[in-house]
């Protein structure tokens, strides 16, 4: 018996489609607006005299995520580039998207740009008061930078850890000197 494919009928046109090349046209349309919202980031291309779209999706773009909407178009190439994953090749797994989305929004959170960011740590510290906003946001944070790197929980947190020992050795040893010395050593 033979494979049949998968098609969808478009309701309005007698035109059948495969919905593999129904996935890779949402890919092409994702992957575009994320070149375009890349695009307005240049400011020589997106100002009023020329480019006022690329400018207007700017403005819109920092309003509404602040500093940190350049990670926007980044966001959406990786996830149109699912829609073009087959079952033999794999271009990116959806761990390193999911855990990008999850550090992007508990940056904009615990940072507070732009609207978006603002609204989610106010309905946060409403509900659960500043300390718990802080704590769901790290905790967002943390879920996300392991999804994003791929790796384990331990060796997360014991990379966490040697980070933190060497950055306050680090301190101590070359700025806070002065105070950690044993008495004023005199030369003969």
């Amino acid at each position: 018996m033979a494979r049949r494919k998968s098609l969808f009928k478009l309701p309005f046109f007698k035109i059948k489609i495969n919905k593999g090349t129904l996935s890779h046209i949402f890919g092409f349309l994702i992957f575009g607006s994320g070149l375009i919202f890349l695009i307005s980031f240049i400011k020589s291309l997106a100002n009023q005299e020329s480019g006022r779209i690329l400018f207007q999706i700017h403005q819109i773009l920092v309003s509404k995520f602040g500093g940190l909407s350049i990670f926007i178009p980044l966001i959406l190439i990786l996830l149109s580039v699912h829609f073009f994953n087959t079952k033999k090749f794999k271009f990116i797994k959806p761990n390193v998207t999911g855990g990008l989305i999850m550090i992007f929004i508990s940056l904009i959170g615990i940072l507070q740009t732009g609207e978006i960011g603002a609204s989610i740590f106010e309905n946060l510290k409403l509900d659960f008061s500043v300390a718990g906003a802080v704590v769901i946001i790290g905790v967002i944070l943390v879920i996300g930078l392991v999804l994003f790197l791929d790796t384990s929980i331990d060796a997360f947190l014991i990379f966490i850890f040697t980070v933190l020992k060497s950055g306050i050795l680090f301190i101590k040893n070359y700025f806070l000197r002065t105070f950690f010395t044993k008495g004023d050593q005199k030369e003969m």
